[in-house]
Parts: structure tokens; sequence; C-alpha cells
């Protein structure tokens, strides 16, 4: 007994084989288009380099920019330049009043800023052992008022300080542990190099007579460049 096979089963055959070679066709085409598309888009050989030079050029031209804003801000930084304290001798007493008055300060030496050194930042500094509340009430300070500065020899007072209403609020009788005060005003106006500069306590008052500030020391930070 042989096989028999119709006409219609070998049409079907060549109908699946060719619908199987187009799609093999159609997926080598596929393949091809985007190769062509990839190569297309190729610079010639040899390369023109004028682009790539181009944007190497703005890379750098940009880069130095970013460079050149850092190095504007970290200049600016005061840990960048050395510092320098510079302490009063102590003045046994500060008596301050009811009735308004510059109270005089202890005088600061500047000494030892290396030649040719330029400051580039000075604040100013006050420091007591204790303060004494003598009226046998409360009392405090009345108003703001200010720590000044200047340079001895020619200067004009500066503010240094600033100190704010009601501070030091001390109970009747009461004596109190000191503190150092520092200055957020820059000061080179007067404080520019080595030299003396005088303190005062401008327009001194509290709400009653008195507040005594004792053993009293005034200072400068120096910041400064060679």
């Amino acid at each position: 007994m042989g096989f028999e096979t119709s006409v219609a089963d070998i049409e079907a055959a060549i109908t699946a084989a060719h619908a199987t070679t187009d799609a093999i066709a159609d997926a080598i085409q596929t393949i091809a288009d985007a190769i062509q598309t990839k190569t297309d888009n190729l610079p010639g050989d040899p390369a023109d380099e004028s682009s790539l030079e181009a944007a190497i050029t703005a890379a750098h031209t940009t880069t130095d920019a970013i460079a050149d804003a850092i190095q504007a801000k970290t200049d600016n930084l005061p840990s960048k330049y050395p510092l320098m304290d510079f302490w009063s001798l102590p003045q046994e007493e500060v008596y301050v009043t009811n009735a308004a008055g510059d109270k005089s300060l202890p005088s600061v030496t500047v000494a030892d800023l290396p030649a040719g050194a330029t400051v580039i930042r000075a604040i100013a500094m006050f420091k007591f052992r204790s303060c004494e509340e003598v009226s046998s009430g409360v009392n405090k300070l009345s108003g703001a008022q200010e720590i000044q500065v200047k340079e001895t020899a020619a200067g004009a007072y500066i503010d240094a300080i600033n100190l704010v209403d009601d501070q030091f609020t001390l109970a009747a009788d009461a004596r109190e542990g000191g503190d150092v005060f520092i200055g957020a005003i820059d000061v080179t106006g007067e404080v520019d190099g080595n030299g003396t500069y005088d303190f005062q306590w401008d327009e001194a008052l509290a709400d009653a007579d008195g507040i005594k500030f004792n053993d009293v020391q005034c200072g400068l930070r120096i910041w400064y460049s060679i």
C-alpha cells in the first residue's frame, strides 16, 4: 500500500513554505534597515575633527567657569586666613548707673602681625569675671547700647558689639559669673594693623543705680593675609 498525496496538500505545503521564507526575508530586511540607520549617521572617513574640537573647547569653557565660581566662594572663607587674638590688661571695675554716660574700657595693643599683613576681618570681644547688682532691686540694661572701638592716635569710635535692652538682668543684690561677648561687626574700618586701640561703652545705662562689672577685658580677633 503506498501513500497518496493530493494536489491540495502539495499546494498547502508550498503556501506554508512561502509564508515562512517571507517572514525570514522581512526579519532580515528589518535588521538591514536598522544597520543602515546607524551607518547613515557615521561621519565620513576621515572624520571632520573641527566639530569634536569645538565640543571640547565648549566643555572647557563651562568647566572653567564653574571652577572660577567655586574659587570665588572659597577665597572669601575666613578659614582660609590665619587669625590672632589680642587682649587688654584687666580693668578692675566698670560701674553702670541709671545716668547714661560713656564708660572707658581697657585698650588693646595689636602687635606681632607679620610684616606686610593685610587685615581681612576684625571683630571685638568683651569679657568680665563677674557682675553685681547693687541697687537692692531687680536691675538690667536700659535700652540698646554699644561697645565701641577706635584707633588710639587718630581714629573715631565705631560700634563693635551690640548690647540689647534688658540684657544682664540681675535679681536684687545678686552677683553672677561673667562671660565673653564676641561681636559680629567687622571693625576693619578702625582696626587695620599693628597699633593701639581704645574701647568704650557708649551711653551705658542701667534701670537703677547700678550694676558693677568686675575684672573687665577687651579683645580683638583679627584675620589677615600676607
